[in-house]
């Protein structure tokens, strides 16, 4: 049964931090692969300018075209109406009928878990790997983490990796942040004017 891990994110632009994130979980947790799940209409998120979809692809492949390990799944575009997580799960099981789950996220979006569309539904689907990056209170998420139900706590691993703490927000509003995307993604959005 293969090991696979499903980073879903807007993407707007994908960064370093999103790949440092998917790297360290492949490594640690020895996944087999990583499928990058660009959102479609999401449903909690009012960013006032997303790319089209086929820019975000774009820059998706051009970023992880170096690692065969990393992939790029559709679903989320491709379905109509907002984007939830446990739909986004039922579409990979379709994809990878067999394979073990593994839900990768920063501590931003984990925080943010008890208002996710069911969750008990999807902590039997998938097994959630939290990354601390750098800055991220240890106690904070600690404390945040007893706030859970035991049957949701029990799915969760927290896992230290090295990762860039920047946001897509913040390389929206500068993009002299280049320093943050891989060059073939800084190339691409200067040659399309995007952001």
């Amino acid at each position: 049964m293969k090991k696979i891990g499903l980073l879903g994110g807007t993407f707007n632009p994908i960064h370093n931090g999103h790949l440092q994130l998917a790297e360290g979980a492949l490594k640690l947790f020895k996944l087999d692969l990583v499928y990058f799940i660009p959102t479609g209409e999401s449903y909690h998120k009012e960013v006032q300018y997303i790319p089209r979809d086929e820019d975000r692809l774009k820059m998706l492949e051009l970023a992880i075209e170096d690692n065969p390990k990393l992939m790029i799944a559709k679903c989320d575009i491709n379905r109509n109406g907002p984007t939830y997580t446990t739909d986004t799960i039922k579409d990979m099981q379709n994809l990878e009928p067999n394979a073990e789950f593994y839900w990768v996220m920063g501590t931003d979006s984990f925080v943010d878990i008890l208002n996710w569309k069911d969750l008990d539904e999807i902590r039997k689907s998938v097994t959630f790997l939290v990354a601390l990056r750098h800055g991220d209170s240890k106690r904070f998420v600690s404390n945040f983490r007893e706030t859970l139900p035991f049957h949701v706590n029990e799915k969760v691993i927290l896992f230290e990796w090295p990762i860039q703490n920047i946001s897509s927000n913040e390389i929206r509003n500068n993009m002299m942040n280049k320093k943050y995307l891989p060059k073939s993604v800084y190339k691409y959005i200067m040659s399309k004017g995007l952001y």
